[in-house]
């Protein structure tokens, strides 16, 4: 990121900025409040405004980065007033340094702004952050350690960063190499031509050969209909050639990349499947696993939002330079300050975790389903591969978990590639049961952090998950059914949809039309769903459920459209109940009741006779106030009575649509004393669609 220099003379408040705090700051843990303090008025700033003029360039960055991120409104406007001009006094005070990642001293540098009016509460508070860098050849680098970001993303001394850290992972990181080096080459790929760009890129059927390439991971955006894709109608023109001019810039950006690091072929997904093609998309979509997994290297473009926002390019920022003086005001050089693009700075966590293209569906199965990625967000790049990862600044990203069953932050560490070879290896110890409920269990890991992503289209849930499903399945020796297996099925039947709000149970699924996917399936619903923690602790004794048979038996990894649900033939025991809604906001307030008792539950409470007996929640359909039956379908077991909690009575909320044939609706779970309710009930044989 280019920046653009300053001339800075500190004004009085901002004098202390100039002192040497790294002594105090390593005393303090990574955290160090600075003692400034000042008022001003919003929303012009004009103090900040008169100190700029002065030649204090730091409070023209302070006033910039107030204005940005402050947004007041007039507590005492009526709505007849409309939006008219109002000024209130603020305070600018809380400085604070402080460090992201360990090793490079004093990073950040932080502010807290708020109205001194009473009429604002907690909640108007507005924190804004800058970065501190060192200044090149500075006695200063010895306290503020970070570098100052590269004019480019693809600067030659992050080429050679890239290259670095690919050839360390290739020597050195044993569970990141492949079995066959260099690997087969996916059908077709783009010859992205010599690095001088002397030739256009063009498309290449491979036909077997094996070579080194690199795989795009992007988000394709809002106007997909407008994609760049191959065709059978333009396939033979892709053969011959695809300008540069033509292509997206996020393509563009691809190609500039892969010729960067001296490599030929790179893999686009809208390019090298024909798009209008079933049987090649078909045969495409089993190979993702391969495609992702046996690239030398994914190239996310992790800042884009579509096909044509690139990821190469950085924004021209302002930064200051700072004088820095020791505490008895000998000069130590100067340091750099430049605002931060957003309220929280960057980091792993925002560039990456909270980034556009960590919203979507697909590219789940595409980071996980790598060996190596390099992601080009806005400020900065990172590595990140099955064994470590680091970024542009040298800073170390995150903490890597020690244990499998922290699996969500494994998964993010060592890609699913690592946890599957973990998994082989608990199998060549503790057999194959062992190795199967971490696979199950990975799998529904898999499922909670899909669930909630999005897709353009309903219709690509099956297909956005199924690289990880064959991989998984690859573990197994099971059947695939609709985003569930077989042998695990009664644990798999245990999801729940995810709150947004607890306090009013609002459920963040609908019911989506994806024909494919029964009722009992996650995959049915729009929305991020769960797992019932409790659920996945039970082994065989714990489960109540016996599934008798499953039509059809396996669904296979991209199910198609059915004419008529698929059924699930259940034995278990049933408890008639009514649920009734009870509050006008969405339906989201209900009460359960069990047998006609007198007593209900207000948002997710289950009583029986006022007396609190477990909880439950709804998928996402809400009963009508005058009340409607439904049915308790036990699934677990309590296991253990000397642990107070241990393994409660839970199962599924189920409404019947036919004579002995059902739905679900929702999830119930008993507190551990409840085990009676279904005592006086026998199995019966039902059908769940």
């Amino acid at each position: 990121m280019a920046a653009s220099i300053c001339f800075n003379n500190p004004c009085k408040y901002c004098l202390i900025l100039t002192v040497d705090h790294s002594e105090a700051f390593l005393k303090t843990a990574g955290d160090l409040s600075i003692n400034y303090e000042r008022f001003d008025t919003f929303p012009d700033f004009p103090q900040l405004n008169a100190s700029t003029k002065d030649g204090c360039a730091f409070c023209g960055l302070l006033r910039a980065s107030c204005r940005l991120h402050c947004s007041y409104e007039d507590p005492f406007a009526s709505a007849s007033d409309g939006k008219k001009s109002f000024e209130i006094n603020v305070q600018i005070y809380k400085a604070k340094i402080s460090a992201v990642g360990s090793g490079r001293g004093m990073t950040t540098l932080q502010f807290s702004i708020r109205p001194i009016d009473r009429a604002y509460d907690s909640s108007s508070l507005a924190t804004i952050y800058f970065n501190l860098y060192c200044c090149n050849d500075s006695p200063a680098k010895s306290q503020i350690k970070q570098p100052q970001p590269l004019p480019t993303a693809l600067d030659p001394r992050n080429v050679q960063r890239i290259t670095n850290w690919m050839e360390e992972c290739k020597e050195f990181h044993e569970r990141c190499r492949l079995e066959k080096d260099p690997p087969c080459l996916p059908t077709r790929v783009i010859d992205v031509g010599p690095p001088d760009g002397s030739c256009d890129p063009h498309l290449y059927i491979t036909h077997g050969i094996t070579g080194v390439y690199t795989a795009l991971s992007h988000c394709w955006g809002p106007s997909s209909k407008n994609q760049y894709k191959t065709l059978l109608s333009n396939i033979e023109h892709r053969l011959e050639a695809m300008p540069m001019s033509e292509l997206p810039q996020n393509f563009r950006d691809a190609i500039i990349v892969t010729r960067a690091l001296g490599l030929r072929y790179l893999w686009i997904d809208s390019i090298c499947i024909i798009q209008d093609s079933k049987d090649d998309w078909e045969v495409e979509i089993k190979n993702m696993g391969s495609i992702y997994g046996t690239a030398h290297l994914v190239v996310a473009a992790t800042s884009s939002s579509s096909s044509n926002s690139g990821f190469l390019a950085r924004e021209v920022k302002a930064s200051v330079k700072m004088p820095l003086r020791s505490v008895n005001g000998s000069s130590l050089g100067q340091y750099c300050i430049r605002s931060q693009s957003r309220a929280g700075g960057g980091g792993w966590f925002q560039d990456i975790g909270m980034s556009p293209w960590n919203m979507r569906g697909w590219t789940l199965q595409e980071r996980l389903l790598s060996r190596r990625v390099i992601h080009f967000t806005t400020e900065k790049i990172y590595f990140e591969c099955c064994t470590t990862d680091s970024s542009e600044e040298g800073d170390i990203t995150r903490d890597m978990p020690g244990e499998l069953d922290t699996m969500m932050a494994s998964l993010e560490f060592q890609h699913l590639l690592g946890l599957t070879k973990q998994i082989s290896s608990i199998q060549e110890v503790d057999g194959y049961e062992a190795a199967a409920r971490s696979a199950y269990n990975l799998w529904y890991t898999l499922v909670t952090m899909f669930s909630g992503r999005q897709l353009t289209f309903e219709s690509d849930k099956f297909p956005a998950i199924s690289g990880l499903a064959v991989e998984i399945g690859a573990l197994l020796k099971d059947s695939y059914l609709f985003g569930l297996w077989l042998n695990d099925l009664v644990r798999g039947l245990m999801w729940q949809p995810n709150i947004i709000n607890m306090s009013q149970g609002y459920p963040r699924v609908s019911k989506g039309g994806l024909r494919q996917a029964p009722s009992w399936s996650w995959a049915a619903y729009n929305g991020g769903v769960s797992y019932y923690s409790n659920a996945l602790s039970r082994d065989s004794d714990g489960q109540s459920l016996r599934i008798i048979e499953a039509n059809p038996m396996t669904s296979g990894f991209t199910p198609p459209e059915m004419s008529a649900p698929a059924k699930l033939k259940v034995s278990g025991l049933l408890k008639q109940a009514t649920i009734f809604r009870t509050g006008k906001i969405r339906g989201d307030k209900f009460r359960l009741v069990l047998d006609g008792e007198v007593g209900g539950a207000w948002d997710n409470r289950v009583k029986i006779n006022n007396e609190e007996v477990g909880d439950c929640s709804l998928d996402c359909r809400h009963p009508s106030s005058s009340g409607e039956n439904v049915r308790l379908l036990k699934v677990m077991n309590r296991t253990r009575e000397d642990i107070v909690n241990y393994g409660v009575p839970a199962g599924l909320i189920l409404e019947e649509v036919d004579k002995g044939v059902f739905q679900r609706i929702g999830l119930f779970n008993l507190d551990f004393t409840q085990e009676s309710i279904f005592d006086d009930e026998e199995y019966q044989e039902i059908i769940i669609i």
